[in-house]
């Protein structure tokens, strides 16, 4: 005959007992059942599982429904925690978040307001990384919790200009709508002011409100990560004028070349002379560093508006001089062109001097074209590496040279629980096992956990097919030894594996199960009554009774611990003049019979100040702890150590629905 199976279950309101559930068919609906139908509780709650395999709290959705036999089932309250995410010193947003759940769910949840992809996020506390299992419930959370953005690989997109340039571009997984605006805007003026693009560069606060980028028709906000709009490879975006767009306050333009020309244009009243410049570099074909723009007699500066507030008028019509002094580069013959095309798939196309070498190349690709990695790849040439003192003109063959860049190697920022933070490049052709062994040399037990998760081995051995890529941040951390436990079913034995770490775990490797086993009261009574082994008890010691003192008198001595511990006693006892009267019982001896008699109660000076000092020292850590609790509990409500005390009580009762009722008691 199989026995009933049945599982604890401990409610918050009523602390005092253990309730006895059976479990159907379906355990989660049966647990429910009982919750809505004996205890009256609809919603608003939370079902947690310890015990068992498990020696956190863990969700009862996330537990295996054979381990609930072996566990204790605690009805919660639902708690929510106001989460202040930050990265670096910069406040990112504020989450509420119910405590029960884990830490995917909050990376969830920021993906879904800011756009990042789940597993480019990462989160700190106390300098510690988070998996993506750990329950919120199980950190001591202030309040405050790190944010770390993972780099991703880039791809290409096309980007189309008002001005009317079209480029290629590399974007991350990551990427706003700034950065893209400004990486436009960069390369324009890189291609047309070279090195010194920067002094005509200017500041983005006084044109980002007058771009935006558009994305399948959505006018996308500055801050805004384009993941959010599913951008993919080789889509194509959009960089327009807010006015233009919205057709708010649009004025004319009538612009004067040197040579007399007029050209006649629509712009925004608030748009900026930059605008207007980046429209005649593209219509002109002339350099933005050879474009003087005169009004009014004046020169105007790029980052002025075009009319301001007083003078704005619906119809009004600006004429403005365009001076240029463009003269034509006549080095067509003495110049390379070369064709490189990045790992994304952009191919950037420049030219160089006939004698220049493959680190000139490098150098353009870092200050021109802004590919800050170009320090981790190589150059290649039909899929030959080229030094970098190759010169270029050895590879002329046709009009223009093609070359591609490869990954060689990436640079990783490697933190531990303690103070190891430091930096490596490595190449990309390096297994785990290398890795590890490079960074801590003959230590085993180590893995490497990126984006919440512990990183598994391949057969590749390629480090960017885990994931990683330049930049990317890894932590040290210790795998925990885990156990195959097997636990009997009324059917069969079904292994569970366990991590030994925590009591609960090392007392079910320990024991051995069977069907009906009660182990779970056992794990729950540690568990719960953990603090304390034996009772304290609340003594009023009496240092001295002197004739005439109606109150005790406590006097603070010094330690005389060594002094007690050469066997002496309480029974060196002695009263002053007891030769002199009859000899007491045990049972006179209290202080109401001193009293009475009058007598002076005289105890070895080492016991009796030994004894006073344990009860100070007792009580005045017994207020310690309790103030400390009551700190945890103000800062954390829901933190592990909380919801340990909030189960405590002087004593439980098992309750059984069954007309035989059994009673557990456990006094602390």
């Amino acid at each position: 005959m199989n026995k009933e199976k049945s599982t604890l279950l401990w409610c918050y309101k009523t602390p005092n007992k253990l309730f006895t559930v059976n479990l159907e068919d379906n355990p989660l609906e049966s647990i429910r059942n009982y919750v809505s139908n004996k205890l009256d509780i609809q919603t608003n709650y939370e079902l947690v599982t310890i015990g068992g395999a498990y020696s956190k709290f863990m969700p009862i959705k996330s537990v295996l429904s054979h381990t609930l036999l072996d566990s204790i089932i605690l009805v919660l309250p639902k708690k929510s925690i106001n989460l202040t995410i930050w990265r670096k010193q910069e406040e990112i947003c504020s989450l509420n978040i119910q405590l029960m759940q884990t830490v995917y769910h909050l990376k969830k949840k920021l993906s879904d307001l800011k756009g990042w992809p789940v597993n480019l996020i990462d989160f700190t506390f106390k300098g510690d990384i988070l998996e993506n299992s750990t329950q919120l419930a199980n950190l001591q959370l202030d309040g405050k919790i790190q944010l770390i953005l993972q780099p991703s690989p880039p791809f290409i997109i096309i980007v189309e200009t008002f001005w009317g340039d079209t480029y290629q571009t590399e974007a991350n997984r990551c990427s706003t709508a700034n950065e893209i605006i400004q990486s436009i805007i960069i390369q324009t003026l890189s291609e047309s002011v070279r090195f010194d693009y920067k002094n005509f560069l200017p500041p983005i606060e006084s044109y980002v409100h007058l771009i935006m980028l558009k994305l399948n028709g959505t006018l996308l906000k500055g801050n805004e990560c384009l993941n959010k709009y599913n951008l993919k490879p080789g889509d194509i975006v959009k960089i327009v004028t807010t006015g233009l767009e919205r057709m708010e306050e649009i004025i004319d333009i009538h612009i004067v070349l040197s040579k007399g020309t007029v050209l006649e244009m629509v712009s925004a009243r608030y748009d900026t002379w930059f605008i207007i410049a980046l429209k005649l570099h593209f219509l002109l074909g002339i350099s933005i560093d050879k474009i003087t723009i005169a009004l009014n007699h004046g020169h105007v500066k790029l980052h002025q508006p075009l009319l301001d507030s007083e003078d704005y008028d619906e119809k009004a019509i600006i004429t403005a001089n365009v001076y240029t002094n463009n003269k034509p580069k006549g080095q067509s013959n003495d110049c390379l062109k070369l064709s490189v095309k990045a790992p994304s798939g952009v191919v950037h196309q420049f030219s160089l001097n006939i004698r220049s070498k493959i680190k000139d190349v490098k150098r353009i690709l870092r200050q021109e074209k802004l590919l800050e990695e170009i320090k981790y790849m190589n150059i290649l040439h039909n899929n030959q590496i080229l030094s970098s003192n190759f010169r270029i003109i050895e590879l002329r063959q046709n009009e223009i040279i093609h070359l591609e860049l490869q990954l060689k190697t990436i640079s990783l920022n490697i933190k531990s629980k303690g103070n190891l933070d430091i930096q490596l490049t490595i190449p990309i052709k390096t297994s785990l096992a290398q890795l590890i062994e490079k960074i801590k040399p003959n230590t085993g037990n180590l893995g490497i956990i990126h984006a919440g998760k512990y990183l598994e081995e391949n057969e590749e051995n390629n480090l960017v097919h885990h994931g990683l890529y330049i930049n990317s941040s890894i932590w040290l951390s210790t795998i925990e030894n885990e156990n195959i436990l097997y636990l009997a079913t009324s059917t069969a034995i079904v292994p569970l594996v366990i991590r030994s770490e925590g009591i609960d775990g090392l007392q079910i490797q320990q024991l051995q199960l069977s069907v009906g086993s009660r182990i779970s009261l056992q794990l729950f009574a540690n568990w719960r009554y953990k603090r304390e082994s034996k009772t304290r008890v609340r003594r009023h010691v009496v240092s001295r009774l002197c004739r005439n003192s109606p109150q005790p008198s406590r006097t603070p001595m010094k330690d005389y611990s060594r002094i007690l511990s050469s066997r002496q006693s309480a029974r060196t006892t002695r009263f002053a003049g007891l030769s002199a009267r009859p000899s007491l019982s045990r049972q006179s001896t209290g202080v109401k019979s001193i009293q009475e008699n009058n007598w002076t109660m005289m105890t070895p000076l080492e016991y009796r100040n030994l004894r006073q000092q344990k009860l100070f020292k007792n009580q005045f850590y017994e207020q310690l702890a309790q103030e400390q609790r009551m700190k945890d509990w103000k800062n954390s409500p829901w933190s592990s150590i909380e919801l340990r005390q909030l189960v405590r009580s002087p004593q439980i009762s098992i309750v059984r629905d069954t007309f035989k009722s059994d009673k557990l008691i456990i006094s602390e």
